[in-house]
């Protein structure tokens, strides 16, 4: 009886991790995108056409920004630092709700010359595996109330 106990308990316990990725709540009504230079998305991103169109319905004037058609072992989405702190919360709370389980975040400290502190890439193809933000610390940097200089300043 109590190994049973036991069983049910751990099973409800993974169960209940196994749903923390879509808990994350996107905020309803328009986005306010004028701080993002540019959006691109890897087309192999799961649900690619699903997550632009939801930009599209929030405000965003799509520009026919696909990239890719690779998959990869680790799905990142890469925000530059100088996108608006609560435009990049909305952006990857609407990746963690409608795209890949378990991806990561990279905020782009570096403009290498294209205007990267300022682009989004969705599906990124390569990124700094010791800079990726994911799990509990990326819902809980999606759903905090940072500062724009807290947001610039995050993981350096």
């Amino acid at each position: 009886m109590k190994l049973r106990m036991i069983l049910l308990v751990c099973a409800a316990v993974v169960l209940s991790a196994s749903c923390v990725s879509k808990t994350i709540s996107v905020p309803q009504g328009p986005i306010e995108f004028s701080s993002v230079k540019r959006i691109q998305i890897n087309q192999a991103f799961p649900n690619a056409e699903k997550l632009q169109q939801e930009l599209v319905n929030r405000g965003y004037i799509w520009g026919d920004d696909w990239f890719g058609l690779q998959e990869v072992i680790k799905w990142a989405v890469v925000i530059g630092a100088d996108v608006d702190v609560k435009t990049a919360q909305s952006i990857m709370a609407i990746c963690l709700t409608f795209g890949a389980d378990n991806i990561g975040l990279v905020i782009q400290h570096e403009d290498q010359g294209f205007g990267d502190r300022k682009r989004v890439y969705i599906g990124s193809l390569a990124f700094d595996i010791d800079k990726v933000i994911e799990g509990k610390e990326l819902k809980d940097l999606v759903s905090a109330k940072l500062t724009q200089e807290q947001y610039q300043n995050y993981g350096q």
